[in-house]
């Protein structure tokens, strides 16, 4: 859940990340099953700086669900008053670690500066 206010956010009063997760679970178990089960949140996790609430679900990913994430946006907004957010699904990213690459154009100790790393020397 990201709101719209990425600067940090404030529950509303009597709002916990465990109330939000509740209130998900019960509507996730009203819309049925999905591969026979139900679609389970097992923690929300507040990063009250970034203005996030990171979702976990048990036993489904994110895009079997996604269909019945707008009903339960407006069921959030609707009965616990939360700020203006959207769901977001987390996207993997891959890190990749090159070594081998002299840092120099000539092999022997480093002559590049931090600003040189973006410029047209840098990629030849």
């Amino acid at each position: 859940m990201r709101f719209s206010s990425k600067r940090g956010i404030n529950l509303p009063e009597g709002v916990t990340c465990e109330g939000i997760r509740s209130r998900i679970n019960q509507f996730l178990a009203n819309q049925g099953k999905i591969r026979g089960t139900t679609p389970y949140v097992r923690e929300a996790r507040l990063r009250k700086q970034i203005g996030c609430i990171f979702l976990t679900l048990v036993g489904h990913a994110a895009h079997e669900v996604w269909c019945m994430l707008d009903w339960c946006h407006a069921a959030l907004m609707r009965d616990l008053g939360l700020p203006d957010f959207s769901f977001a699904s987390d996207i993997p990213k891959i890190k990749v670690l090159v070594s081998g690459v002299p840092l120099s154009d000539t092999g022997r100790g480093s002559v590049w500066c931090t600003d040189g790393r973006t410029s047209d020397r840098a990629y030849d």
